[in-house]
């Protein structure tokens, strides 16, 4: 039964030791698009402002920033979204590892013989 509980208890840190190491690519990759959102709306914001000049680009340069905008706007529900996600791994990932260790512990408690 000992052996179990710490075989079971190094699977289950190692488990939750991916789910950390996961949620921490998948921050990674939120601040790298964060980034790209930032960069996208100035390219965004400077079409307006460029095509707000005349009359005759006005409708054009328009079209082209709201199709911009629209990218962008998904591309902020998508961060928000993976944001949570890499929360909740990096939780449930410390959570799953203090589980494990946990487990490791009880295993080295001796049996009580009656």
């Amino acid at each position: 039964m000992r052996i179990f509980l710490r075989v079971l208890g190094v699977l289950v840190v190692i488990l939750g030791g991916s789910l950390f190491y996961f949620s921490n690519y998948i921050a990674e990759q939120v601040e790298e698009g964060k980034q790209q959102v930032v960069e996208g709306q100035k390219k965004v914001d400077t079409v307006r402002n460029f095509s707000a000049l005349s009359p005759y680009t006005k409708d054009l340069g328009g079209m082209v920033a709201d199709s911009g905008q629209k990218k962008i706007d998904a591309g902020k529900q998508d961060i928000h979204k993976y944001s949570q996600l890499a929360n909740q791994l990096h939780l449930g990932g410390v959570i799953v590892v203090i589980t494990g260790f946990c487990l490791i512990g009880l295993s080295f408690i001796p049996k009580k013989n009656h």
